[in-house]
């Protein structure tokens, strides 16, 4: 016989568990991954700067200088919004009705910042952006350049798509109903 809690709270749809599972899985590794860049940028002195070996080499001394001293407070950054986004998938799967709106926003942001980037490699392959660093030869052949459009934008669009998608479904929203009690 089953419990009143059981018969009262929904059935967890199979897409919320997919999209749960993976944003928390992505978000763990994304939340590993900037440990041990900030550990990695701590050890090796970066936040004193870079060392003046280096730093005659670059084009910009003084911006890529600053760029690596703060670069530790952009990791801890990265790494926050990676946890907090592993904490509404975790409450995604518990089929919290905020998480659901959570991870449909974090996937709306990360979709346009991933057509903003192939959008600059586009304009920039196109030769519509200066500086060196954008010419053919740095990138290779044209098959090459949509090689990497195409792998960079269409498999991460692909998945916020299809997020976005899953958790606009009028089952999988039906799955968030505050049942009142």
């Amino acid at each position: 016989m089953a419990s009143s809690d059981a018969a009262a709270s929904p059935e967890r749809p199979r897409p919320i568990t997919v999209i749960g599972w993976l944003w928390l899985v992505a978000s763990a590794l994304r939340v590993l991954q900037s440990a041990l860049s900030y550990v990695i940028w701590r050890a090796g002195g970066l936040d004193r700067g870079l060392p003046p070996l280096l730093l005659g080499r670059v084009q910009m001394p003084h911006a890529v200088d600053t760029m690596i001293r703060h670069l530790g407070t952009a990791i801890l950054g990265q790494g926050l919004v990676a946890a907090a986004i592993g904490w509404s998938a975790w409450k995604l799967l518990e089929l919290r009705p905020w998480a659901r709106v959570a991870i449909e926003a974090a996937a709306w942001a990360f979709l346009l910042l991933t057509v903003l980037l192939v959008a600059l490699l586009i304009v920039g392959f196109t030769g519509g952006l200066p500086g060196p660093e954008w010419h053919s030869e740095a990138w290779g052949s044209p098959a090459r350049r949509v090689g990497l459009v195409c792998g960079v934008g269409l498999p991460a669009m692909g998945l916020f798509g299809a997020t976005i998608y899953f958790l606009r479904r009028p089952d999988v929203r039906r799955a968030f109903r505050v049942v009142p009690g």
